[in-house]
């Protein structure tokens, strides 16, 4: 998957219209949104197996993407943005080469814990029992609670920096806003181990959807500069804890055989059908209401946190047979 996404890559860079830049970038997301539930599914395993720190691991993620931006964007000042094609080609490379060095099997428990998932996903899932997993009522509610809360986040990731600009924010003042959302997520991630145990998975998914209802309310009112500090802080809620609760909440009720579909089907709602509705939904909202389209990302990430209020309410689950 991830040649195939650098050969598309390395297509785009000689795509010179619309139609062939449509059909590049199409077939880049089919094979490269397969590679991060793949990853997961094996980050999951050397949790199981291995007792290791999820967000230790992907706080990693996080530090890339800050290092990412910063780094791009002097790039891009000093080259021009005919470089931004070709910085995407060299992420698109870094990751072959980081799939060629995924551990294979041997004797330390990590390497087993890769090699079993690994194993796990060539397996594959029967119809049958792809299809009780997609008709489970709590892993639905779970879909809904997850994947309304991350997709309450479509008005800022398309629009936040906009709009703080239209308040008279300068860039610079954006991009410091940006990074300590991320700092925030960091942050958590880094101490998730203790916080995961003592709140449980649900409860972290409820605690984001109820700091996404009240970042998303106060964001409708144009906050000053001084008040985006503190909600940006609230980052590490609505985003951190809430990917945070639905990683463990596969973890610890799907078995793990259904791990990867469970981690597909969970970023394809989350990342694709809703976030990619709410995006939808913010131009429109943006276009008409300007800052106050926040208050429909309150309401949806309201209907995640009821969503996650259910499921809690449910009974403790075993893994998903």
């Amino acid at each position: 998957l991830a040649w195939a996404g650098a050969v598309m890559l390395l297509l785009l860079t000689r795509a010179g219209g619309f139609w062939s830049i449509l059909v590049a970038a199409t077939l880049f997301a089919l094979f490269w949104t397969s590679v991060m539930p793949l990853a997961e599914t094996v980050a999951l395993a050397g949790v199981r197996r291995a007792g290791l720190d999820y967000g230790r691991m992907r706080l990693w993620g996080s530090l890339s993407f800050i290092l990412a931006s910063l780094g791009g964007g002097i790039v891009l000042e000093w080259s021009g943005a005919w470089a931004a094609i070709w910085l995407i080609v060299g992420g698109g490379l870094a990751t072959v080469i980081a799939a060629h060095l995924l551990p294979t099997p041997g004797s330390l428990p990590v390497r087993a814990a890769a090699s079993a998932a690994t194993a796990s996903v060539r397996k594959g899932l029967s119809l049958d029992e792809a299809y009780r997993l997609l008709a489970s009522p709590g892993f639905l509610l779970f879909l809904l609670a997850a994947g309304s809360i991350q997709a309450a986040h479509a008005v800022i990731y398309t629009f936040g920096t906009l709009h703080w600009q239209k308040q008279g924010i300068s860039p610079a003042a954006c991009g410091v806003l940006w990074t300590i959302g991320v700092v925030a997520e960091i942050v958590l991630f880094a101490w998730s181990r203790p916080i995961v145990a003592w709140l449980g998975p649900i409860r972290l998914i409820a605690l984001g959807g109820a700091a996404a209802v009240l970042r998303w309310g106060i964001m409708a009112l144009d906050p000053p500069l001084v008040a985006l500090l503190p909600l940006q802080i609230l980052h590490a809620l609505t985003f951190g804890a809430t990917h945070l609760g639905a990683v463990h909440h596969i973890s610890t009720t799907i078995s793990e055989r259904q791990g990867a579909t469970a981690q597909a089907v969970t970023a394809a709602v989350t990342a694709g059908v809703a976030m990619g509705g709410a995006t939808l939904l913010a131009g429109e909202l943006y276009s008409l209401l300007a800052g106050q389209a926040y208050l429909a990302m309150s309401a949806i990430a309201a209907i995640g946190l009821l969503a996650a209020v259910r499921l809690a309410a449910r009974p403790v689950s075993t893994p998903v047979r």
